[in-house]
């Protein structure tokens, strides 16, 4: 039983850094969430 749990750790935290991935990729979210137009931008 414990090895189910800790591979449905293994599961959120791969799934959640899944979703922070695609958020920060995103553009209308970074559009919506910056609060100066240079923020999250890099050359």
């Amino acid at each position: 039983m414990e090895k189910q749990t800790l591979a449905d750790e293994n599961d959120k935290a791969t799934g959640s850094i899944s979703i922070i991935r695609e958020l920060l990729n995103d553009e209308s979210f970074k559009d919506e969430h910056r609060t100066v137009y240079i923020f999250f931008t890099r050359k």
